[in-house]
């Protein structure tokens, strides 16, 4: 469940992004705009990563919920020490600790005992 809530989070961030696209007109740049089209296409690809895993979670298969968690949760652990290390705002670092919580919380869910009990008796 924490992982489809998750990517709608992902797919708002995608969204975003190409939003900033289309309305600033960023076309200009194609160096920023390849950016902006990544990080939107990323988003989505995540999110259907999520979905997909939510439902094979279900279904007792975490590999596809856990790799883009983890994904995020490497990634984001090595941005947010550049972040802490830099000269972010204090605002910036409290969002990059909530999406890396946001992250952690559904891995945390899925290695625990009951976790794997659930997904050995719902084998498909």
């Amino acid at each position: 469940m924490l992982s489809a809530v998750y990517s709608l989070g992902l797919l708002w961030f995608g969204g975003a992004a190409l939003a900033v696209l289309f309305r600033t007109g960023g076309w200009g740049d194609p160096t920023a705009a390849k950016g902006m089209v990544f990080v939107g296409v990323l988003g989505l690809a995540g999110a259907v990563l999520l979905v997909g895993g939510a439902v094979r979670t279900w279904r007792g298969s975490f590999a596809w919920t856990l790799v883009p968690l983890l994904f995020v949760l490497v990634f984001g652990s090595i941005g947010e020490v550049v972040d802490l290390l830099g000269t972010a705002t204090r605002q910036s670092n409290l969002i990059g600790a909530a999406i890396l919580a946001a992250a952690a919380v559904p891995i945390g869910l899925l290695i625990t005992g009951p976790a794997r009990e659930f997904a050995a008796s719902h084998r498909r």
